[in-house]
């Protein structure tokens, strides 16, 4: 938040309004479950409602912090001048209390041990205005609180169902709690120690199932905390009975002591994931066991090097053929061999050793930014020759762990490709696509 802000807020009618170029978002301040989005372009009105809004609490925060003001307490002072540098006129002053009356609402002190959390912060919020055995939970095991508001907010069109299980759940132990949610026995004690930074529902999703490993849960018991990078390490598949020797557990405790609590993104993860990538592509045969951070560092500096050596002498200075679909906003061609090497490492994907299609005009490759409804991947796109014309259809579209993108990504790049060249939807489908197949043929079979 830097400059202009790029949204406004109002407060009328005992609801805050956040106005963005994209929309307009209603948020009762009790705060009630319901919000409600505007678009802004769109003259039907609603266009889109949420039971649980997305919409962060810390960025309130943020932004009463940037308004310049000063908490004491409950009470909240302003501090002279400044306002005008990070706000846009004209309603500076009604905007900042539209803010600190919602957060007065439900509770100052609550609201910013919420706002520590990673996703869903409204839904919590919620839960937590109405059910006050909630909060001591949260304050007992912030992790076990998480994962019940996640199950509970599964019930997201029927909030009172949500409700009456969430207080069904809570007159429990939290061993229970967790059994019943669908953790492993014992794992409560480990939800403990999930530093609030890390959780977010995905993240916590792959951790309550990589607790069902033995190999897996005997590392977890022993570390003192657990970040996003200790997390996803152990969530991925480098670490099984099998292959449990090409990292030193030393290391795991080495991470989980240097991460913070408020850490949110998995550096150490994504470095480690880049090293195995490399090995597995250009050294497969390489025996390998990272020790420490430090040997992690080295080894990482080293793969670059070698990586030159074999591929970037020929590949960083090559000039692709032009996009044959030009880009938006979302969807950016990869234009140079730089740009692929690029993707290739940051996604931990193997687009890398496509690149003479892409030169012979045979495949191309696009990045596809996490925003608009799409996620982050990497998008493939095939040509096929017709009798009358040459088309472009999609390929594979994968995420940063090399996994096929979610069913509503492939949809929404199917509708992008096929306006690009006026086809319909099904000429540009992947073969994968469940849309793509012929159901009839193949329940004959």
């Amino acid at each position: 938040m830097s400059g202009r802000l790029t949204f406004h807020a109002t407060f009328r009618d005992g609801s805050l309004y956040l106005a963005s170029r994209r929309g307009i978002l209603r948020i009762a301040s009790s705060p009630t479950v319901w919000a409600a989005k505007i678009d802004l372009n769109s003259c039907q009105g609603p266009a889109w409602a949420e039971s649980f809004p997305r919409f962060r609490l810390d960025r309130l925060f943020r932004l009463i912090e940037k308004l310049g003001m000063e908490s004491s307490g409950d009470s909240w002072t302003y501090s002279t001048g400044g306002l005008g540098r990070f706000w846009a006129p004209p309603d500076t002053q009604a905007t900042a209390e539209a803010c600190l009356e919602f957060l007065r609402s439900a509770g100052l002190t609550l609201c910013r041990r919420i706002a520590a959390l990673g996703s869903l912060h409204f839904t919590v919020l919620y839960y937590a205005t109405r059910l006050p055995v909630l909060r001591r939970l949260l304050e007992a095991n912030l992790g076990l609180a998480f994962a019940l508001t996640i199950h509970a907010a599964r019930h997201r069109h029927e909030s009172q169902q949500g409700l009456d299980l969430m207080e069904s759940l809570l007159r429990r132990r939290e061993a229970e709690i967790a059994t019943e949610i669908g953790f492993p026995p014992g794992s409560w004690k480990i939800l403990k120690r999930v530093s609030p930074g890390a959780l977010t529902q995905n993240r916590l999703e792959r951790f309550r199932r990589c607790l069902w490993q033995p190999a897996k849960a005997r590392i977890a018991r022993h570390l003192h905390r657990l970040g996003p990078s200790v997390m996803e390490i152990l969530a991925h598949n480098i670490i099984a009975d099998d292959c449990v020797s090409l990292i030193d557990n030393r290391f795991l405790y080495e991470v989980a002591e240097q991460e913070s609590a408020a850490a949110r993104t998995a550096r150490t993860a994504a470095r480690l994931f880049a090293v195995f990538s490399a090995r597995e592509r250009y050294f497969p045969d390489t025996p390998i066991c990272i020790k420490s951070t430090k040997h992690l560092e080295r080894l990482y500096d080293r793969c670059f090097p070698y990586f030159d050596s074999r591929t970037l002498k020929t590949l960083r200075n090559v000039r692709f053929p032009p996009p044959p679909i030009q880009g938006d906003t979302c969807i950016h061609p990869i234009k140079t061999g730089d740009e692929l090497i690029r993707e290739s490492t940051v996604q931990r994907n193997c687009s890398l050793t496509m690149f003479e299609n892409v030169v012979a005009g045979e495949k191309y490759f696009y990045r596809v930014e996490a925003k608009f409804g799409f996620e982050r991947c990497t998008v493939e796109l095939l040509r096929e020759d017709e009798e009358d014309r040459t088309i472009w259809r999609l390929g594979e579209a994968r995420d940063s762990a090399n996994r096929l993108a979610r069913r509503t990504t492939l949809d929404s790049l199917a509708v992008w490709l096929a306006d690009q060249q006026h086809l319909r939807d099904a000429r540009v489908l992947p073969k994968y696509h469940p849309l793509a197949y012929d159901h009839g043929q193949c329940e004959e079979q």
